[in-house]
């Protein structure tokens, strides 16, 4: 019985011997693997995050949990944070869209609302005072000088600083030939005034609707609505008679022939008639004042300036009487 227990001694005693004792702080290296290992992923799984989401929206639950993360493993001696000096920026949805160009010079400026307003009441009156005497004697030439105008156009379009230049001409170029088609060939025919003065309608409609040279296009249709309102004055009044006499004399003896016409629209009827046309142009001119885009301006500098042109014409013709 002794025997054994001196053997069982004995054998505990060779096996205390052969266990070595681990210094205080020491970690196997699977141990600083697992840790590292670790560490590398939660921060890959952040660094994830942020790629597909913006920064400020990662939720308060993932921010914190990588916190405790990184608390966790900064206890560790070997860590992966210690080994990277430097983390690269991150690329996220802020970084990633493109910064707004907002260059001046790729802006084309535009005109102010009172320079349309002139711009629109100067060119109403170019096919007035400009075509038509050129158009009477040489109608081939006014009508070559459209393409003159479309030409002027497209070269003020390729510049920023003349582009809106170009839409205006662009419209006065409908205007012009319109006019020097019916000027030219068919002056002697006033019904079909109208219809030849609406050639450019549908163009003006279409660029309208594409929203391309609204300039242009507001000045054609405020144009053409003036000389809607001005034949239809003509035509209540009934002046279209006098109309074909002018058309058809020398210029020296059309004299006479406004005389007659002047005594047909100093009537009751005719000023009442004046009256209504007048309203007509003004009210639509100040309803297009009223906005506060250029295009709106351009069309109330040419459905005003028709009304001034026509007042010019009558107190011309009243002081030719006179």
């Amino acid at each position: 019985m002794l025997r054994k227990l001196k053997k069982i001694s004995e054998n505990s005693r060779k096996f205390s011997s052969r266990k070595q004792l681990k210094p205080v702080g020491f970690e196997s290296p699977n141990a600083v693997y697992r840790s590292s290992l670790s560490s590398s992923f939660s921060g890959l799984l952040v660094l994830a995050a942020e790629r597909m989401i913006p920064t400020s929206a990662m939720s308060d639950q993932a921010a914190n949990k990588a916190n405790a993360d990184n608390t966790n493993n900064s206890s560790s001696p070997v860590s992966y944070a210690d080994s990277v000096t430097e983390a690269p920026p991150l690329v996220t949805e802020s970084t990633m869209l493109p910064e707004p160009f907002e260059s001046a010079e790729a802006i084309a400026p535009e005109p102010t609302r009172w320079q349309g307003l002139a711009i629109g009441a100067f060119l109403v009156s170019g096919p007035v005072f400009l075509e038509a005497p050129l158009v009477r004697t040489y109608p081939i030439t006014a009508l070559t000088l459209t393409l003159g105008w479309l030409g002027l156009a497209w070269w003020c379009d390729r510049q920023d600083q003349r582009k809106w230049w170009g839409d205006i001409l662009f419209g006065f170029s409908l205007s012009w030939f319109a006019g020097a088609v019916y000027w030219g060939w068919f002056r002697w025919d006033p019904i079909l005034h109208l219809p030849l003065e609406s050639l450019g309608l549908p163009i003006a409609l279409g660029c309208l609707w594409m929203g391309r040279g609204r300039l242009g296009s507001w000045f054609y249709l405020g144009s053409l609505l003036g000389t809607a309102v001005t034949d239809a004055y003509f035509w209540s009044v009934d002046l279209i008679p006098y109309w074909e006499r002018v058309m058809q004399v020398d210029p020296s003896a059309i004299a006479p022939i406004l005389t007659d016409a002047l005594i047909q629209m100093n009537t009751l009827s005719g000023f009442g008639r004046a009256v209504v046309c007048a309203s007509t142009l003004l009210i639509a001119g100040g309803v297009a004042l009223r906005s506060r885009q250029v295009a709106a301006w351009v069309f109330a500098g040419a459905v005003l300036n028709t009304l001034a042109v026509d007042g010019l014409f009558w107190l011309t013709a009243m002081l030719g009487k006179m």
